[in-house]
């Protein structure tokens, strides 16, 4: 699990979102209000919403030796939109006392590669994602010899 988490609130303008998932090199970001999450928004929920974005500035995509470029920034998005707007609201969450097992066939079953780990008082703990899973098997791995 990783406990160090980057979280936004729902009324924080998605352009800042975006911003952080670049900065921070992550696929998602996790919306709380005091503490408790609240939803899931990933790079996945902005790009739909190209509608919004002027990609060149003056709303044309900009072309790039016949393909598009579709390297965006803060300063694409001309509609101003919250994280509310387009989160995926009440995520999945799995208590910190659960297995990598529990965690991983939920992960399998619905699809995602992240979960948000909350404590026994609902409050956020940390997130648990693939990669964090993959590093416990290997942790595990190195430790049996044959």
């Amino acid at each position: 699990m990783t406990k160090n988490v980057i979280t936004v609130s729902p009324e924080e303008d998605i352009a800042i979102v975006f911003d952080l998932l670049n900065r921070y090199k992550i696929s998602r970001i996790i919306v709380i209000k005091e503490n408790k999450p609240l939803g899931i928004i990933t790079g996945r929920d902005i790009i739909p919403q190209r509608n919004f974005l002027n990609i060149d500035g003056h709303g044309r995509e900009v072309e790039n030796e016949g393909k598009r470029n579709r390297k965006l920034t803060v300063s694409n998005f001309t509609t101003p939109m919250t994280v509310k707007d387009i989160m995926t609201p009440n995520p999945l969450i799995i208590g910190e006392e659960s297995s990598i097992d529990e965690a991983a066939k939920l992960m399998i079953e619905n699809r995602i590669s992240g979960i948000p780990v909350i404590n026994k008082f609902q409050n956020l703990a940390g997130i648990i994602t693939k990669k964090d899973i993959i590093r416990a098997i290997f942790d595990v791995g190195k430790k049996v010899k044959m």
